[in-house]
């Protein structure tokens, strides 16, 4: 018997504040179970320096149970299907989808740094699973998002297909069901099941509950091959779960993103 996808349930940590300053972290809260895409549920908003100030990073934490009452998923994952990694070759975006579904009614809006630090956007009208191009060529791009907009009305709308987004290099995709990707975010493990760590607040790196507090090691893969190990050897027992810590980078100067997601994904094998 497997271990299904709908026995996978995401919760929030014990102490998730409305706040900067109060601590977060802890344990599970099964009363506080996750249901959508957005970061609503785990994030607060929070806005970027100016320019030329600092970037401005926040932690909350997360759980992933393994519901099921008698199956265990081995050889156990986590990555963010949706990160995108930093262009830093000359040339322009390559984006196509598998989907034809993602037709010409829609378009992905390119947000990214040029090689000066310019804030540069683009919008880029799909074609299916044909590949288009963006216009603007620039020596590299940083803090790139991408957000998939209606060309008739510009509001977000989800993606039928994988949509993948290269440059030179394979940068990511907006995953089918999914609106954004970006490369603000990254994820940490504790090093054990039913964790307990905690940070003194949103704003300062988190611990991993041991006996000696120790800074977590944040990770941006965003495939199954690349993924990262949970703890004990990669099991998720049924009935247990695994403490992620979620940072996010919101970069100087900025373009504000109405709406962001954070793919964090848990993939394994039943047994």
């Amino acid at each position: 018997m497997a271990v299904l996808e709908s026995d996978l349930l995401y919760y929030g940590a014990l102490l998730l504040p409305a706040n900067n300053t109060d601590p977060v972290g802890g344990g599970i809260d099964t009363s506080n179970q996750f249901t959508g895409n957005g970061l609503n549920e785990l994030m607060l908003t929070q806005g970027a320096n100016p320019a030329g100030q600092a970037d401005i990073s926040d932690f909350a934490k997360q759980f992933v149970k393994n519901t099921n009452n008698t199956n265990n998923l081995t050889k156990t994952v986590i990555y963010i299907e949706n990160h995108l990694r930093q262009a830093t070759s000359p040339g322009v975006f390559n984006i196509v989808s598998d989907s034809v579904n993602d037709d010409s009614s829609k378009m992905v809006r390119l947000k990214f740094k040029n090689s000066v630090s310019d804030n540069i956007q683009e919008d880029v009208v799909l074609n299916g699973i044909t590949a288009v191009l963006s216009v603007g060529q620039v020596a590299q791009s940083t803090n790139v998002t991408a957000e998939l907009l209606t060309v008739t009305g510009e509001t977000l709308t989800t993606a039928s297909g994988n949509i993948l987004i290269t440059r030179g290099i394979t940068l990511g995709m907006i995953p089918k069901g999914l609106e954004t990707a970006q490369g603000n975010f990254s994820f940490a493990i504790e090093s054990t099941l039913d964790g307990t760590g905690q940070a003194d607040n949103r704003l300062t790196s988190p611990n991993d509950g041991g006996a000696t507090p120790i800074d977590l090691t944040y990770y941006q893969t965003n495939t199954y091959e690349a993924g990262i190990p949970i703890a004990n050897s990669g099991t998720l027992t049924h009935g247990t779960s695994q403490g992620i810590w979620v940072k996010r980078i919101c970069y100087n100067g900025e373009v504000p993103i109405s709406f962001m997601q954070c793919g964090l994904t848990i993939e394994g094998t039943a047994l």
